[in-house]
């Protein structure tokens, strides 16, 4: 900074109006924050936090989305959804999350990810946030549709077949090399660190961990792709319970003090 090391840190960008701008049309639409999310009614639907005040005023689309979800099926769904959601931009976003594994984003957990109504688009799209759990080699199967979205429109043989189609696409994208290379580079910059520190047992760990992750990324896309031509026809229909279902009032007292709806 300014020329002078100030050593190695994170730099993460929040997700504030010039992010918005980068990224979609325009700045001024409605942003949710999910956290033990879903477009479901009761506890999961009542958790997502609104970023903007447009978003604060106006939920109607997240309900209108969530009724569709629990009460319709088929076409009719798909109807319902087409002037609420944009299913192309999620369906591409709930593959991206399934190839690179992440156990904590929507399609898994409900967790970690932002709801945009952009004003020109007008449709829901999603987005990821916190991606600490990607590239996770236990459980990494492409088929974890855990919540509405994907759980519905994999049930449904048009959208089954456009999610399959994107997660085969990504494949191609999948260059190990080029990621392999960065994990190198990255422990080159990281290794000074702990050696400077005498912290031997956290650079063992952080070897091990390093050559897990890059037998992971390169035995990923034939993992994926036999995945693929094992397709199940649908997946479980059913709804999971929101933690505050799992975790009533009564029995949270061990539940980290943390911030987050899940809490209330």
């Amino acid at each position: 900074m300014n020329d002078e090391d100030l050593g190695v840190y994170v730099n993460v960008e929040t997700v504030k109006e010039p992010f918005l701008a980068r990224n979609f049309p325009t700045a001024t639409g409605k942003l949710w924050e999910g956290t033990g999310s879903d477009f479901w009614p009761g506890h999961w639907s009542g958790t997502f936090e609104p970023e903007t005040d447009a978003a604060e005023e106006d939920r109607s689309q997240l309900d209108a989305t969530a009724t569709a979800l629990s009460t319709l099926s088929g076409d009719a769904l798909l109807d319902a959804l087409a002037p609420l959601v944009d299913v192309d931009q999620v369906i591409h976003y709930w593959a991206v999350e399934s190839v690179v594994s992440h156990h904590d984003g929507y399609h898994e957990n409900g967790n970690n990810f932002f709801v945009y109504i952009d004003d020109e688009i007008g449709r829901i799209q999603l987005f990821p946030w916190d991606t600490d759990f990607d590239y996770a080699p236990v459980g990494s199967s492409i088929f974890l549709a855990n919540t509405s979205l994907p759980r519905e429109l994999y049930n449904i043989p048009e959208t089954r077949a456009q999610f399959l189609a994107e997660v085969e696409a990504l494949l191609d994208t999948w260059e190990s090399s080029e990621q392999l290379a960065e994990i190198e580079r990255i422990r080159g910059l990281l290794t000074p660190i702990p050696q400077r520190s005498g912290m031997r047992e956290e650079l063992q760990m952080m070897i091990i961990w390093q050559k897990d992750l890059k037998r992971w990324i390169a035995s990923r896309v034939a993992n994926v792709s036999t995945q693929l031509a094992n397709a199940p026809a649908t997946v479980p229909p059913d709804q999971p319970e929101h933690w505050c279902e799992v975790f009533p009032t009564d029995a949270r007292a061990w539940v980290p003090a943390r911030p987050g709806p899940w809490r209330r």
